[in-house]
């Protein structure tokens, strides 16, 4: 988030400690971690959403089985379906959760 921030302002022109940078701070980091770890959001779901459906594989291995049934059934794209949503909810609410909690922070000090 810092390195976010400073990025913002860096190609914004926008000052350190405005409510803009900071939204676009939490909106660029929430993005990023959305996508970067969106397989893995979908491989947790397909587990929980399926319980029984994996019961007979180790629990240490059930993570990799699921990832390689996702791939072979469906090809790598699949691991990545629905990515366009997931990133927009997540780029919303960590540019509202984060600007807001940086901002009070800042005013309490």
């Amino acid at each position: 988030y810092p390195e976010a921030k400073r990025q913002v302002c860096r190609f914004g022109g926008y000052a350190g400690d405005e409510f803009a940078v900071r939204a676009g701070a939490g909106m660029m980091t929430g993005a990023a971690g959305s996508a970067l770890f969106s397989p893995i959001d979908l491989v947790r779901i397909r587990l929980q959403s399926n319980p029984g459906c994996f019961a007979h594989i180790s629990p240490p291995l059930r993570t990799f089985y699921v990832f390689s049934h996702i791939v072979r059934q469906d090809g790598w794209q699949a691991l990545y379906r629905g990515l366009s949503a997931n990133v927009l909810r997540a780029a919303m609410l960590s540019s509202s959760q984060l600007a807001t909690y940086d901002t009070m922070k800042s005013r309490v000090k």
